[in-house]
This record gives C-alpha cells, sequence and structure tokens, in this order.
C-alpha cells in the first residue's frame, strides 16, 4: 500500500501544490513551540540533522491565566510585563523585547475549553547569554505556566514506494516533488479526473482507488467496476 492513497499523475500534483512547492524550493524552517510556529529562511534539507540546536536569542513564554489578568493582558512595557518578581529575572537576563506569539489574539476566548494564545509570548535577548538558565529561571517563577526554547522542525517527507527508494522515478525531482510533498501529502478524498487516452488499471496505485459511479450501480452490489477471475477489470453485469 502507498503512502499517499491515489497518485496518478505526479503532474497533477505538481499543479495542486504549485504555489507551495515555489516557497518550499526557496526552503523553509518552520521553528515550532507548542502552538506557535515562525517561519524562518533556511538552506532546504533533504535529510534532518543529527543535531538540532535552538534559535539563538528567542524564547517562548506562557504566562498563567490570574497573572495575565492582573496586567490586563498586556506587557506593560517592551521589556517587562508588569509583574515584579517575573521583570526582575527578566532584568538580570537583559531581556530586548516582548512580544505577542500570536498578534492577533489579545484577550482570552470566550468560548471555554479554547486554549488561551493570548498568554504566549516570544522573548528576544542577546544570544551570548545562558539561555538554559533563562529557561529554568521562568519555569521556577508562580506567574508562569511554561517557558522553553525555539527549535527548528524540519520537514522532509518522502513516498515508501520503493520504486521511488530504487531512483527509477527520477522524474519527480525535475518536478521538485519531494519539497511539495513536505507541505501537502495528498487527500483520500479528492477525486482526480484522469484526462488521458488510458488507464492502468493493475498499476497497484489504482487498482483499489479507482472512482466508481454508483448511480449507475443497476445491480445494487455496491460497486459498478469488479474484477474478474483473471485480476482484470470489467464492467459489472
Amino acid at each position: 500500500m502507498k503512502q499517499y492513497g491515489i497518485l496518478i499523475l505526479s503532474g497533477l500534483l505538481l499543479f495542486s501544490v504549485a504555489g507551495q512547492a515555489e516557497q518550499a524550493r526557496k526552503g523553509r524552517v518552520l521553528a515550532r513551540s507548542n502552538q506557535f510556529f515562525i517561519n524562518e529562511p533556511a538552506k532546504p534539507v533533504a535529510r534532518l540533522p543529527e543535531r538540532v540546536d535552538p534559535l539563538p536569542g528567542r524564547a517562548i513564554v506562557k504566562l498563567r491565566a490570574a497573572a495575565h489578568a492582573a496586567i490586563k493582558y498586556a506587557p506593560r512595557r517592551e521589556d517587562a510585563f508588569g509583574l515584579a518578581a517575573l521583570d526582575q529575572q527578566l532584568s538580570v537576563f537583559r531581556i530586548e523585547s516582548i512580544a505577542r506569539a500570536f498578534p492577533t489574539k489579545t484577550a482570552p476566548p470566550q468560548q471555554p475549553g479554547r486554549t488561551d494564545l493570548s498568554r504566549i509570548y516570544m522573548l528576544k535577548f542577546p544570544v551570548t547569554l545562558d539561555a538554559n538558565q533563562l529557561i529554568d529561571d521562568l519555569n521556577a517563577n508562580p506567574d508562569v505556566e511554561y517557558a522553553e526554547l525555539i527549535y527548528p522542525a524540519y520537514t522532509t517527507v518522502e513516498p515508501n514506494d520503493p520504486r521511488y527508494a530504487a531512483g527509477d522515478l527520477t522524474h519527480l525531482d525535475r518536478i521538485v516533488a519531494e519539497q511539495a510533498w513536505d507541505l501537502e501529502q495528498g487527500d483520500s478524498t479528492i477525486i482526480v479526473a484522469i484526462i488521458d487516452t488510458g488507464v492502468e488499471w493493475l498499476h497497484e496505485d489504482l487498482n483499489a482507488n479507482i472512482w466508481q459511479n454508483l448511480g449507475e450501480d443497476a445491480d445494487g452490489d455496491g460497486h459498478t467496476l469488479e474484477r474478474d477471475g483473471n485480476g482484470e477489470w470489467i464492467w459489472d453485469p
């Protein structure tokens, strides 16, 4: 079974994600911390690096709900929250700026059970400082729900097609398919129409995934195409 369900024409895959593939061609790194993502330019990578270092001079901190309410859901200054003990810690590490991780989230959500993204902030500090010590100190503060560094996550998706691994499908490299797969791996609910002169019915990617118009299922057996005893596709009698 192939990883991506129906992969009928790689050219159609390129067409469907052409815009995203262009972005992937330039290379992007997603730096992730819980629900927080930022884009940083980077060179394309074919495999995950053995060691991933955090982004220098950056950290994420989420305030506890009561602390956030006490400062009326916004820092008092560019480099201080308005919470005495926390601000003292920030001054020791010479925090340069505090910014919302999600700029459009300026207040707690009104719907119960929703994650409060307004309490998550990104800290900027000198790269020469001990980032791990900063994280340890912030996590010990009762006004902080959590603090952590931002580690980049590299996206490198490849199919499990044995012919791809063997290097037989050289055209996929030419159309930058790997970079497109990093952003989109297909959707089994999408029906692809083939505009061509024929179909290779016995192809392993197709034989179990051919769409059938059940509106023409005259005998009501749940399919309009079926395979005979020789493995050939025939119209449903």
